[in-house]
This record gives structure tokens, C-alpha cells and sequence, in this order.
């Protein structure tokens, strides 16, 4: 019974190819996945499922010659033949014959029509394999083929717009490569690539989400752009800016392999361009990265940073000697110029040598209002409590090539306190809050330094203890610093009771 019910569904698909019923739009697969299903159904426990696709493709090679005699219906076929099937586990475009016949139809009979639905079905179905995802698409060459022949046969002024992108921008290259698209585009474009420029020129059009064939494209376009010239800093931030036309909700929208991409590129390209660009124009840079990706020393930043480690690193840096240099601003601000102005010139010297690996500000309650309004750009910096609110601390990281130390510089008054990796109780960077107490070594009074007497002293001492805690050191400039201070005041004139000057 079951077996003679199955024999009857077949019997009434074979008859829908005849009548070809079954290629209308997107109803293509609908009828005969249901029909197989049925027939799936039918037959369970006598037929297992590739049993099932093999009888389906069966029928469709026997009945494909009958449905291109039907006049003009196969042309409906466009562009529901990547229409995905379950049943089939594939879509009819997977089927050699299938696109044989079809494809040898599509040249006989040239029209602009056709070729607009194959384009439509090349824009949509683009094979681009995303991450672990795979998204190949069977017999793709041929259809490229098609597209390229057909636009050449035809004539329509309406078509130019692709012709013009075959001509001059290599598409429907076969291989589904667009690393030559790519190229021409940033060629033809300079520095100021646009996403609704490309769009016109491709003949392709800005969706939201986009299609495969934007993703795989703009992912070509980060592939070509890191392997561009040192100064191509604004080809990274025409990137940037057609990554938020094409994912308006940023990173956490997009996959993790474009984010991947679009990082590691614009971050090869932002270190090509240091030294050569303009400051404005790497403060934009940065700003629209963390923008897009969060800032990758706080909790809640984009997971890419995490799979990139070295562009964030490179990141880190950068933003190390902004923070630096904004606590200066600050302090200046809200401290005395005789509290900051030789220490900012002693760290500042240890920056310089890239001694200081990660900086993180933490501004009392004046400070923080004074920060506030004292920037006009993104400002990311922690909030001090229990202290007094002119306060703030600039908090360090060092590494050597055997040690780690992480350094308390206070503000005013306050001491420098020093922590090893040994010690549990070292503050960690990049919290948001942090009370006093917590950025005072109280175990190790030796491993905190007050700034007493004049600058070379203490800063001989804070020298000398991160050489012996971390053998971290800047030469001997300290060391020299110190020793001339000393030897001037050793020259001195001395007074005698009885005798005088000597």
C-alpha cells in the first residue's frame, strides 16, 4: 500500500514537470519538496533520504527536456532556482543537465529581462563563505558565463551599467573572485571609497542586512586595502565608514569574520601611517574604531579583540600615550605646577622608551568634572573614591622580558607606590572604580616612594627600584641626573663661625 502510494505521488510530480506547474517564482521548490516529502513519508522504513534525493533527481532529469517545450514558462525558472530544498538538499541549480539545458536556453534566446534575473540571482546568491559556514553554490562558472555572454549580445543602453562594471571592474569573474574587483575599486575610487559609489557603479544595490555578495566583496576590499602604500590611512577610514553604512547597529550586527577582517586591515594600515599621517586624521582613526569595536581595554568591548590580540595590543599603545598625556592635561588643571611638572617629565621619559606597556587614569571628583568638560572626544578613565576629590592617580603597567610591576603614581602630594606580580594585593588596570586604599602598597613600605627633597632624589629612588624590582631602566640618565645634582651641591660655598667662606 505504502510502496503503491509512493509510485502515485511520483506518477503526479512527473505529471506538474510536464504540465511545468512547478517553476513559478519562488513557489519552485515549494510543490516539489512537499510532493517528495509526501513521498518521504509514504515510504518510511522501504526508502531512507538519499534514497529519496536520488529518486526526486531522477525526475527531474527525466522530465527537464518536456519542461523547456513548454513555451515560455521556463523562463519563470529566474531566479527561483537557487531556491534551497531540505528535501533535495541542494537547489536545482546543483543539477548538471539542469544547467546545461537551461544556460544553453538562456543564450538562444537573449533578453534584457533574462539577463537582469540572472545578475538578481548572481547579487543574491553569491557563494561567500562565512566563517565556518558553508555557502558553495554548484555550477556558479556557468552562470557567470552566461551573464558575461548575454551582456555582450545585447545591446540595451539600460545594460551599460554592467557592462561598464565587466569592462572595468572584473565582474562576473568566474571563481567567484573579487580581490580584482576589489583592487579596480579602490584604483578607480583613491582614498575616498563610498558604499553608495560602489553600489552605482557595480549596478548592485545597499541593503541592510547586505547580501553575500556585499560581505564577500567588502571583505576583498579589506583584503586589498592592508596591502596597499604606508600612507593609505584613508583608505582605512573609507572602510570604517562603509562598514557602518552596511551594519548600522556596528560590530555586534555583523559576523565575526568581517569584524576580523576590517580589524586586522584598518590596523595594519594605522601602523603603515604612523609617523606619515596627519594627527586629526589618526584621532579619527582611533575614535572610529572603538566606536565600531568598543574600547579593548574594558569589559563589554566586541569578542574580535580577543581573536586579535596584536591589533589590540597595537590599540592599547596607542591609547596608553593618549591617556598619558590627557592625565597631564588634567593635573595641570587641578595641581599645582610644582607637584606635576618634574614628574610628568620623569614618565614621560619612560613612554619615550616604551618602557610603559598600559596606562589607565583615575581622576578624583574635580578632576572628573574638569575631564568632562575638557575633551571633545570619547574620554575613558576611572573614578577615585575616598580620597580627596583634587586627587587622581596614574596607574602603570611595566614589563620586562622576567618581571611585571604595576606603579600608583599619586597626584599632589601622594607617594609612588610600586607592586610586583608577586604581590596579590597589585591593583588591576582598566576598573571603573577604585577606592584609595586600593592603590596604596600598605604590606611593602619600602616599595612606596614620597616625593621629598629635590626632583633628582626621588626620582633617583623610584629609578633604582623599579631596576631592582623589574630590572626595568632607562640607561643611566637617572642615575647621571642624580649624581650631577649631587656634585653641584657639593660645590657649594660653605660658611666658617671663625673663618668664613670655604
Amino acid at each position: 500500500m505504502l510502496l503503491r502510494n509512493s509510485v502515485a505521488l511520483a506518477s503526479q510530480i512527473t505529471t506538474k514537470f510536464e504540465n511545468a506547474e512547478l517553476f513559478v517564482d519562488e513557489k519552485l521548490n515549494r510543490e516539489i519538496t512537499l510532493a517528495i516529502s509526501q513521498i518521504y513519508n509514504a515510504s518510511s522504513g522501504y526508502y531512507d533520504r538519499d534514497t529519496i534525493a536520488e529518486f526526486s533527481q531522477a525526475i527531474l532529469d527525466e522530465n527537464l527536456e518536456n519542461v523547456f517545450e513548454k513555451g515560455r514558462t521556463w523562463q519563470r525558472l529566474i531566479p527561483g532556482i537557487y531556491a534551497e530544498s531540505k528535501i533535495l538538499n541542494s537547489s536545482l541549480f546543483a543539477y548538471s543537465k539542469f544547467v546545461e539545458l537551461f544556460l544553453q536556453r538562456v543564450i538562444e534566446n537573449p533578453r534584457r529581462r533574462i539577463l537582469k534575473s540572472l545578475i538578481y540571482v548572481y547579487f543574491n546568491f553569491f557563494p561567500y563563505a562565512d566563517g565556518a559556514k558553508s555557502n558553495s553554490r554548484p555550477n556558479f562558472d556557468q552562470l557567470c558565463i552566461a551573464i558575461k555572454q548575454l551582456a555582450a549580445q545585447l545591446s540595451d543602453e539600460t545594460l551599460n551599467v554592467y557592462k561598464n562594471a565587466i569592462k572595468n571592474y572584473n565582474l562576473f569573474d568566474q571563481g567567484c573572485e573579487l580581490n580584482a574587483t576589489a583592487e579596480a575599486l579602490i584604483i578607480s575610487g583613491g582614498k575616498n571609497l563610498d558604499a553608495q559609489i560602489i553600489a552605482k557603479e557595480l549596478g548592485a544595490s545597499i541593503e541592510s542586512p547586505p547580501t553575500d555578495f556585499i560581505k564577500g566583496l567588502f571583505e576583498s576590499l579589506c583584503i586589498q586595502v592592508s596591502s596597499f602604500s604606508a600612507d593609505s590611512l584613508g583608505l582605512a577610514q573609507s572602510l570604517l565608514n562603509i562598514y557602518q553604512t552596511l551594519w548600522p547597529a556596528g560590530a555586534s550586527g555583523c559576523s565575526f569574520q568581517i569584524n576580523k577582517s576590517l580589524l586586522k586591515s584598518s590596523i595594519k594600515t594605522f601602523r603603515d601611517s604612523q609617523g606619515k599621517a596627519k594627527p586629526d586624521a589618526i584621532e579619527n582613526f582611533i575614535q572610529k574604531i572603538i566606536q565600531i569595536f568598543g574600547d579593548p581595554r574594558l569589559k563589554g568591548a566586541n569578542d574580535v579583540w580577543l581573536d586579535c590580540h596584536d591589533e589590540a595590543l597595537t590599540i592599547k599603545r596607542y591609547l596608553s600615550r593618549q591617556s598619558l598625556e590627557d592625565f597631564f592635561k588634567i593635573i595641570q588643571e587641578t595641581a599645582k605646577d610644582e607637584h606635576w611638572r618634574e614628574r610628568q617629565k620623569f614618565w614621560q621619559t619612560y613612554h619615550d622608551k616604551d618602557l610603559i606597556d598600559e596606562v589607565w587614569v583615575i581622576l578624583g571628583a574635580e578632576a572628573k568634572a574638569v575631564a568632562d568638560n575638557f575633551f571633545n572626544r570619547e574620554f575613558n578613565a576611572a573614578v577615585l573614591s575616598q580620597a580627596q576629590p583634587n586627587q587622581s592617580v596614574l596607574l602603570m603597567r611595566f614589563r620586562s622580558r622576567a618581571y611585571e610591576l604595576t606603579v600608583a603614581e599619586w597626584s599632589h602630594d601622594g607617594a609612588c607606590h610600586i607592586w610586583q606580580d608577586s604581590d596579590t594585593d597589585a591593583p588591576k588596570l582598566y576598573e571603573m572604580r577604585y577606592k584609595a586604599t586600593e592603590l596604596r602598597q600598605a604590606r611593602h613600605q619600602e616599595k612606596w616612594i614620597a616625593h621629598m627633597g629635590p626632583p633628582s632624589l626621588w626620582q633617583h629612588k623610584i629609578a633604582t627600584k623599579l631596576k631592582e624590582l623589574g630590572s626595568i631602566a632607562i640607561s643611566n640618565e637617572v642615575a647621571e641626573n642624580h649624581q650631577a645634582q649631587q656634585q653641584v651641591r657639593q660645590q657649594k660655598p660653605t660658611y666658617s663661625r671663625f673663618r668664613g667662606r670655604r
